[in-house]
């Protein structure tokens, strides 16, 4: 917090917007994308020299400030929050039709709450593991015709039945 801005100018969202771009495009589309490692973050934003063979990440919460200022970035982890809250949701939601949902939101979310991983390497895991855990559910049960629910939740009064009785 020393270096920016007292050194350096606030980033304005690049390191943000490149992360975005960095989840959505791949690599052979954008070759100049964002990589993981946060060496070159690191020496930008807090101005001190990590070795080339070295990893630290400045984090989501770093990379807010270094952006967006204090102000702007603790609006940007209250959406970032709403964010992940929301990708929670959907994946409890599904849980409750099939059970092993519940055995995929550690994968998913094995990124995310990480203190010092940066914004770039969080969302291309979330965003890779939805696609890996969404793809193996889809040929589970559209392909290899596997039940995978064995056990389902009546909305009315939420008991359990046994699909198997």
């Amino acid at each position: 917090m020393n270096h920016i801005p007292e050194h350096r100018e606030y980033f304005k969202g690049e390191t943000i917007s490149s992360a975005i771009s960095s989840t959505l495009l791949p690599r052979f589309l954008a070759p100049d994308k964002a990589k993981a490692g946060g060496r070159d973050n690191f020496r930008n934003f807090t101005g001190l020299h990590i070795g080339d063979n070295t990893s630290m990440g400045i984090s989501i919460v770093g990379e807010a400030y270094g952006n967006l200022g204090k102000n702007n970035g603790i609006i940007f982890m209250g959406i970032w929050g709403l964010f992940l809250v929301s990708i929670w949701i959907v994946l409890l939601r599904y849980s409750f039709d099939n059970h092993l949902f519940f055995a995929v939101i550690p994968i998913v979310f094995l990124q995310v709450v990480k203190a010092e991983t940066e914004l770039v390497v969080v969302l291309n895991h979330l965003f890779k593991s939805l696609i890996v855990v969404l793809m193996f559910f889809y040929v589970s049960k559209n392909v290899l015709k596997w039940k995978l629910n064995l056990f389902t939740f009546t909305e009315h009064n939420n008991t359990v039945i046994n699909q198997h009785d």
